[in-house]
């Protein structure tokens, strides 16, 4: 099975200085266009990068030779000669200077190397800064600590807290008590002690405030007007009451219009197939008397 070149493991001849560059070019693989990597001869005679030749195994690439094998790895005199070459880190905030042999090794750490943060935040950090970036990234996911939701991002989670935790604790402005933020509207108007409160006949249109300690007053002083909304809110449930009956017996009797038309069509339609089936049993017994009388005026002429 073939194996994809890994670019990380590719030696780019412009990592070298200028004045090695064109020395360099003629120990490039043919395969990657890189400077020579772990170079392997093949017993064709050519010579590739050990990953380059894993591609296709026993076959060269170059070449395309079959059943050819490695004649020996990493060549004295190329690994002498490529040794003494420096190159330079493609970082450009690095710069530093290795071999061959290392500077892979210190591409895959480089602290100067930009990445992307893995949150998605957009941003390309230094890797020395990666770290403490990511631990404090608004785009980082994180858990309500209240009620336990996953957060998408640590950005939104004030807003979470402000406008959907159900768990998150408010303190009353009147009495300072620690309510569920879902239930403060229902505390300042039924249940805090230092507040005003609604009356429980605002549903039926009581708008009066309560001071605290006087809802016994208030219910005494607007007995009467809670009576007459009470009625009226009676009256009204009345008359609704009323009107989805009226609806409910015109739907009735309009349904029962329907269905006795269906019904009379359906009837119709019955005694219409009933007289054609009639009328073709009528005819097939008229087809078969006049086949059989032909049938036997036949035989009789032959018997004749």
């Amino acid at each position: 099975m073939s194996l994809e070149i890994n670019n990380n493991n590719i030696i780019k001849l412009e990592w070298f200085e200028e004045s090695d560059q064109k020395e360099l070019l003629n120990y490039l693989c043919k395969i990657c266009n890189g400077v020579y990597n772990n170079p392997v001869l093949l017993s064709c005679g050519h010579i590739l990068c050990k990953q380059c030749y894993e591609i296709n195994k026993n076959k060269c690439s170059i070449c395309n030779e079959s059943n050819i094998s490695i004649q020996s790895e990493n060549p004295r005199f190329l690994t002498l000669y490529l040794s003494k070459k420096m190159c330079s880190c493609k970082n450009e905030q690095c710069k530093k200077k290795f071999n061959i042999e290392n500077i892979l090794n210190h591409l895959k750490e480089c602290p100067k190397e930009l990445l992307m943060c893995q949150y998605d935040c957009g941003n390309k950090i230094l890797r020395e800064n990666l770290s403490s970036h990511e631990k404090k990234c608004e785009h980082r996911p994180c858990t309500c600590t209240l009620c336990g939701k996953d957060v998408i991002k640590f950005k939104y989670l004030e807003n979470h807290l402000e406008k959907e935790c159900e768990k998150n604790f408010i303190k009353c402005e009147y009495c300072e008590e620690n309510i569920l933020k879902k239930n403060i509207e229902n505390h300042l108007n039924f249940n805090c002690t230092k507040s005003d409160k609604k009356c429980m006949f605002s549903i039926i249109g009581c708008e009066e405030k309560i001071a605290p300690n006087e809802n016994e007053q208030h219910l005494e002083k607007f007995k009467l007007k809670h009576i007459e909304l009470l009625a009226q809110f009676l009256m009204e449930i009345n008359t609704k009451t009323l009107n989805i009956y009226k609806k409910i017996n015109w739907v009735e009797k309009k349904n029962k219009k329907s269905l006795n038309k269906l019904k009379n069509k359906w009837e119709i339609k019955q005694k219409q197939m009933t007289h054609l089936n009639l009328n073709n049993i009528e005819n097939d017994n008229s087809y078969s008397i006049a086949l059989d009388e032909e049938l036997g005026e036949g035989i009789n002429g032959k018997d004749k």
